[in-house]
């Protein structure tokens, strides 16, 4: 199988984001999925008590000099193979 996951980025005027980090600030804006594996309620995580991650198969985000509209679409495969492999959790 294949997995594919696509990403659509809004237009500033959209989505009112109090941060943004496109290629023009000079910090990077690369990121990296991570499958999560630990356990964690959604209602419960903050930035300061995050869920345990594996890099194992990590997805890379590339980094982008848009400011809006930034689409991209990744091949999740392997990360998805290992979610079924580990099962629910």
């Amino acid at each position: 199988f294949t997995a594919i996951l696509k990403l659509f980025g809004g237009s500033l005027n959209e989505t009112n984001a109090p941060f943004q980090a496109y290629g023009g600030t000079g910090i990077t804006n690369e990121a990296v999925l991570r499958r999560v594996i630990s356990p964690w309620l959604p209602a419960n995580v903050t930035w300061f008590n995050q869920p345990t991650t594996t890099s194992r198969n990590e997805v890379v985000i590339p980094a982008t000099t848009l400011e809006e509209l930034y689409n991209v679409t990744l091949n999740v495969t392997q990360l998805v193979y290992d979610m079924r492999l580990a099962g629910p959790q």
